[in-house]
This record gives structure tokens, sequence and C-alpha cells, in this order.
């Protein structure tokens, strides 16, 4: 056997092996690795089969049953998943022709993406925080919803879209917050936020409310659910983010028969997508997969909604949208990337 075929056959059997070794990697089950399994030891399973958050059973103020447009809250226990950006540019959406709605942003995350986002667009350089007034409670609703002044984006504007603000001081009074309720916990904390927004004051300033989280269960994040008619879940489609609105969704129904019952499951948005005209497969399959999990969690959802995965309502990772982060909404920026959020919010529109 000549050196050139010995060489050819080493060369073929090199292939062959890399192309199983693949085989085997392409063909394991993806559920297998976005799978939110359950520690095995007792004593773990006793520190996280309950939250913090449902070691008192709320009382909840008789206004939770009362009538209030809609309130939108977008959350999810993943972080960079695009939670800000669909919120400003759903907000702009709302507010412009033909819906012209009066709309309420609140940026309940320390970070202050939304609140830096939205000041951005409307040319404002004073990022001074107001928010954590709806957590503290403690002004009347008239004084505290003086701290959310109108933005105006265009000239034409009339002020539709008001914001209250975060900046990093805000985990602190979440902290302390906390901290007074774990201490007195006849003292609830949890419907500061739904008093407000029930309010005479609040309600005639808003046709919708909006409220960007943080990627945690905080004291903000629990004051947004226990107001809110719906949620919105925004996830990537891929394999690091998808387990992160599972787990975020079963401990929501854990805590929610109790905390905030009438919460809706608006839907899931898939967001950061690969390309701008649709999914690609391997996005679908992930997304295949998560839809039947979310029918568990949240039958309801699955009833009402049909899909809970919003695949209409898909958002890509576009340079128009990237590059406004932070800066403006890209909704008034890109022709293309208000198109993304037209068709988002119709979507939505139609859930609600």
């Amino acid at each position: 056997m000549t050196a050139e075929l010995i060489g050819l056959l080493t060369a073929v059997l090199g292939l062959v092996a890399a192309i199983i070794t693949l085989w085997a990697v392409l063909g394991q089950k993806k559920r297998d690795v976005a799978l939110i399994t359950p520690p095995e030891d007792q004593e773990t399973r006793a520190l996280i089969e309950r939250t913090i958050w449902e070691r008192k059973p709320p009382q909840r103020p008789a206004i939770y049953e009362s009538s209030r447009p809609p309130i939108i809250v977008v959350a999810n226990m993943k972080g960079g998943v695009g939670k800000t950006t669909i919120t400003s540019n759903l907000g702009a959406h709302f507010s412009s022709d033909p819906q012209n709605k009066r709309v309420l942003l609140i940026d309940f995350d320390y970070q202050g993406s939304l609140s830096q986002t939205v000041l951005g667009q409307a040319g404002i350089t004073d990022v001074s925080m107001s928010a954590h007034h709806l957590l503290l409670g403690k002004k009347a609703t008239e004084d505290a919803l003086n701290f959310a002044p109108p933005m105006r984006f265009r000239e034409r504007d009339r002020g539709q879209v008001r914001l209250f603000r975060a900046t990093y001081p805000f985990a602190t009074v979440e902290n302390e917050l906390f901290v007074q309720w774990l201490t007195n916990p006849d003292q609830e904390v949890r419907y500061n936020l739904l008093r407000y927004l029930d309010s005479a004051d609040f309600k005639s300033a808003y046709d919708i409310v909006l409220v960007d989280c943080p990627p945690r269960i905080t004291t903000a994040t629990i004051n947004a659910l226990s107001a809110a008619s719906h949620l919105l879940v925004p996830t990537q489609p891929d394999g690091l983010s998808i387990p992160g609105a599972e787990y975020f969704s079963r401990q929501l129904m854990r805590m929610r028969e109790e905390a905030f019952p009438n919460l809706k499951l608006l839907g899931v948005i898939p967001s950061i997508t690969l390309v701008a005209t649709g999914l690609r497969p391997v996005e679908e399959a992930e997304l295949r997969e998560l839809e039947i999990k979310l029918r568990e969690i949240w039958p309801a959802a699955a009833r009402s909604n049909g899909e809970i995965v919003m695949r209409t309502a898909f958002v890509p990772r576009t340079h128009a949208i990237r590059d406004a982060a932070g800066k403006g909404i890209a909704y008034f920026r890109d022709a293309k990337a208000k198109q993304v959020f037209v068709r988002a919010g119709a979507e939505v529109t139609q859930r609600l």
C-alpha cells in the first residue's frame, strides 16, 4: 500500500469520525439543555420552593378588583433580551397616529435604560429619579403625577407620553423598602403602585401603562405585577435565553394565586432575532419548545390567545434598533424600525 493511499485512507477515516461526532452533538435534543430541573436535596428545595414574597399572604386592597386601562409589565428573568427596547418603542407606537393614546412609562429598573432612551429622544439631559415615589407611596396622587412630566419627541406632540424615571439610587430605595417590609410585615408595600394607578388623577392622565422591569423579582417588580393587567415577556429565541422565560413563568405561577391572581400573560415576543424578514428554522425550533412548556404553565393564556409565542411580533437585530438604544427611540428614527414596532403593536393591541 503506497504512502499516498495510506494518507488518503487516514484523511477519510478522520472525516468520517468528525461527521459522526458532529451528528452526535446535533442529534442531542435541545430540550435537555434548556430543561429547568429542581435540585435533588430537600434542603435546597425548601429554600426555593417558595419565594420571600409568599411568606405572608398579601392583603389585597379592594381596588385590586376595580377596572383600569391596560397596565402592561414588560419583564423576564433574563437580561439583555430587549425589554427596554420593546417598552420604549411600543410606547412610541401607542402614542402616535392613529392610536394617539396617552402613555405612561414607568422605569422600575435601577439601571435606568428606559429613562435614558426616552429622555435622549426628548432631548432632556436630566436623569433625576422619580419612579421611587411610586414605591414609597407617601406622595399625594396629584403631587406624584407631577414627577412624570410630559415628554415631547416631535414639534407636533401634545405630550402624550409621561415618564417616571429611575437611576442607580433606585436600588437602594428598593432594598430599604424590602427590609422595612421584612421587619414589619403588617406594613404592606406590594400595592403602592396599584393605589396610584387606580387613582382618579392617574387614570385621567393615561390610556395605557408600560412598566419596564429589571431581570429579577424585586420590590419594584412585585409592585408592577401586583398592579398589572397583563405581562409581556421578551426573549431571544436561543438556548441561553429560553430557560429564563420558562423559569420566570414558573416562579410567577407559584405566587400568582395569592399575590396577583388577575394577571394575564399577554404573550412572549421573540426579540433580537437573526434576520429582519422572519424567524430562522433554529429560532422556530427553540420557540416551539418554549410554547409547549408555557402552555402547561399558562393554560388560560393558551385558551384565550391561541399561541403564546407572538411570532408575528418578532423584533429583529438591526443596526437602527441597536444604535438607538440608550440614546433615543428607533420608532422615531428609522422607517424600517418603525414598521417592526407597528407590527408588534398591532399584535399587542389585538391580544388586549
